[in-house]
């Protein structure tokens, strides 16, 4: 975020003032005239962006889901030494679960 606005502010379309420990962007009338200029493919970023948004609302429950099943992994591991036929079960379910992902 900082390098793209360190550039806005090198290109003159955005000046930066100081309010204590924070810094306050505003756009210039530069800034305004390159967004006029470039409405098209604004929209357009915008556009695709609000789309990705809808997407991401359901993240959270995968991101929940997949710690999880890191959780029960490291709960399992660290239960003492597991023996073959446990470690070939838990490799069977990751495998299992990684094919279904990929079909889904």
């Amino acid at each position: 975020m900082y390098p793209t606005l360190t550039l806005l502010e090198e290109l003159g379309h955005v000046t930066v003032t100081a309010d204590g420990a924070k810094k306050l962007y505003d756009i210039t009338d530069e800034g305004r005239a390159f967004l006029e200029a470039n409405r098209a493919p604004l929209d357009a970023l915008l556009a695709r962006l609000s789309g990705a948004s809808g997407e991401r609302r359901h993240m959270p429950r995968v991101m929940r889901a997949m710690a999880n099943l890191k959780m029960a992994l490291r709960m399992r591991l660290s239960n003492g030494s597991l023996s073959e036929a446990e470690i070939d079960a838990i490799a069977a379910i990751l495998d299992e679960a990684a094919s279904k992902l990929e079909r889904a």
